[in-house]
């Protein structure tokens, strides 16, 4: 799903919730239980092995249940575009090279749980079952870097005043009523600092 760009916030901004923009590279998780994942970017490729640590916390993930996870691989703090860069550099190299920097999964969505589908809910009910699932696990999965995206469901001025001040780009506002879709760009409004 592609966000407008837009320059103010919406005056119902009571009907949305606000996220931070990290840069990095996103992509599809699958984790299948019993053990198979798959990290899918938006070419195409499945670049699983070369995030082992990730990997890890993933492979434990499945040992009871399956995911998908729309989400993003960032370095450090998923500010610049030097560390999207060094995310998609890490993407192309061969997995046995050893990474230089530490990985981490930020989980945007839930799109699938133990095969059901999820995307026809609403985006309140689908970030409630996120933020469910990935803290009742048996075992920590931010240890492995594997995090939900934090939101904010008012002052969205704040969140986005935070956000510049910290040195993220922006931020990103969602409909809680919104269904998970690619062809659906409403849903979602990207908010930038007006240039003069």
């Amino acid at each position: 799903m592609i966000p407008q760009k837009t320059g103010a916030i919406p005056k119902d901004q009571k009907n949305y919730i606000s996220e931070i923009i990290f840069n990095g590279m996103r992509s599809v998780v699958y984790i299948y239980r019993g053990g198979g994942v798959e990290v899918i970017t938006r070419n195409g490729t499945n670049v699983v092995e070369n995030f082992p640590k990730l990997k890890e916390g993933f492979t434990k993930m499945s040992a009871n249940h399956s995911f998908i996870f729309d989400g993003i691989i960032i370095t450090g703090e998923g500010k610049t575009e030097k560390e999207r860069s060094q995310v998609e550099f890490r993407a192309k190299l061969p997995p046995q090279i050893n990474p230089p920097h530490t990985f981490s999964f930020i989980a945007i969505d839930l799109l699938y749980f133990d095969g059901l589908d999820l995307r026809d809910l609403a985006l309140a009910d689908r970030k409630k079952k996120l933020t469910s699932h990935l803290r009742s696990r048996s075992f920590y999965p931010k240890h492995y870097g594997i995090l939900s995206i934090p939101y904010k469901r008012t002052h969205h001025e704040d969140t986005l005043a935070a956000a510049l001040e910290k040195g993220y780009e922006g931020i990103i506002l969602k409909r809680l009523i919104g269904r998970y879709s690619h062809t659906f760009p409403k849903n979602w409004l990207k908010l930038k600092p007006t240039k003069g």
